[in-house]
């Protein structure tokens, strides 16, 4: 598929995005994807867009009441861009916008899911699921910021606000008109600002 982005206060875009799934049996499949990816900047912030290639690809297997996923997925930003808001802080007016170069964002996600309700005939849906993924991610080029987030980078610094561990567990009861569902999540640490090596206690 093809999409195109065009603003009269900034550039135009078009994001070309592919997918395919291959059937490797009755109920594996395998799942491939390459798109496009594209963030007009604000009219006035002075960045250039951003504009990035995410590729993804992995397993799926769905039998009965139930379902396994095992994907990869890499994202490579040729220009990732910062916005200020409240909770970034460093003295930035809500809104400014921070060009950050080159980065690389790249994981594994894992979903297993699994109909209770129908393997036990209950007549109410009862669905369990786990969806865990790790994620790192990294500036690719060094540049000096006045975004407090990223300050002075290094090419090979970790993101900040990318935990590498998040874990969500989900517990369902579903009938015809009505459902009920339960949801705990995991968030592992993550640094405040750009850097390398453990993360400070206090940041």
């Amino acid at each position: 598929k093809f999409q195109h982005a065009f603003n009269w206060m900034g550039p135009d875009a078009t994001m070309p995005g592919i997918g395919v799934m291959r059937a490797l049996g009755d109920s594996l499949h395998l799942v491939t994807g390459l798109h496009r990816g594209f963030v007009n900047p604000a009219p006035g912030s002075g960045t250039g867009p951003e504009q990035s290639w995410n590729y993804e690809a992995g397993l799926r297997y769905e039998r009965n009441a139930a379902a396994l996923e095992a994907m990869g997925f890499l994202v490579e930003y040729e220009n990732l861009v910062g916005t200020c808001t409240a909770s970034t802080g460093g003295g930035c007016t809500i809104g400014d916008q921070y060009d950050g170069g080159r980065a690389r964002v790249y994981g594994l996600e894992f979903v297993a899911s699994h109909d209770l309700g129908r393997v036990l005939e209950l007549g109410l849906a009862l669905p369990l699921s786990v969806v865990y993924t790790y994620t790192q991610g990294e500036f690719r080029t060094s540049f000096v910021s006045n975004f407090a987030e990223w300050g002075d980078a290094t090419a090979g610094d970790e993101l900040p606000y990318v935990p590498a561990h998040q874990m969500t567990l989900n517990a369902g009861l579903e009938g015809q008109a009505w459902r009920l569902n339960l949801a705990l999540n995991y968030v592992g640490e993550t640094r405040a600002t750009a850097g390398s090596g453990s993360i400070p206690v206090a940041q």
